[in-house]
């Protein structure tokens, strides 16, 4: 079914090739053999040329190790949820000692709590940026991607103007220590 639905959308958008899929455990209770089995339809996928890279959805370290421990692809990508509140630093750092992305997604946070946060503001105006110009340049630094979105153009454009900016060392690691309740 995954394949046909790839089909599908490739040709109903006319397109010959979507440059990520992502396998996402949506369903907590998929089992290990099923994730297994969809991730082979995946590689599938990227040997025909339909996905120019694979990857994941909120997926551990366990997880990840049992799809690289039974496939012959590694993911390449793993989408996850990364605030300064839950970083992921262990995540983060073993996806990259794998050749993994991070793609980072909800920077800000349920209800954007991050535009909020006293430590934040004050990095932003140190540095003359937006609390969302920090969370993104904090991200960028520590090697995630992220997932920009925009009600329209200029918001995307406003937002890809944070790469040129930086932090120092003393603020990345005020931003890394207001981890909350990450597990």
């Amino acid at each position: 079914e995954i394949e046909n639905k790839v089909n599908e959308s490739l040709e109903s958008l006319g397109i010959k090739h979507f440059d990520l899929c992502l396998l996402a455990k949506k369903d907590k209770y998929l089992d290990d053999e099923q994730m297994i089995s969809y991730w082979k339809i995946m590689e599938k996928l990227y040997k025909e040329g339909k996905c120019r890279s694979i990857g994941v959805e909120d997926m551990s370290i366990l997880e990840c190790q049992k799809i690289m421990e039974r496939t012959e692809i590694n993911p390449m990508v793993n989408k996850v949820l990364r605030t300064p509140y839950f970083n992921k630093k262990e995540l983060l750092e073993w996806m990259k000692k794998n050749n993994m992305v991070m793609l980072a997604h909800s920077i800000l946070g349920y209800e954007d709590e991050i535009l909020l946060n006293q430590e934040i503001s004050e990095i932003a105006q140190k540095n003359k940026m937006s609390a969302l110009e920090v969370v993104m340049v904090w991200n960028f630094m520590s090697d995630a991607a992220v997932v920009i979105k925009g009600k329209n153009v200029q918001e995307i454009e406003n937002s890809l103007k944070s790469l040129r900016y930086k932090l120092d060392e003393n603020d990345l690691e005020k931003i890394d220590i207001l981890r909350q309740n990450e597990v």
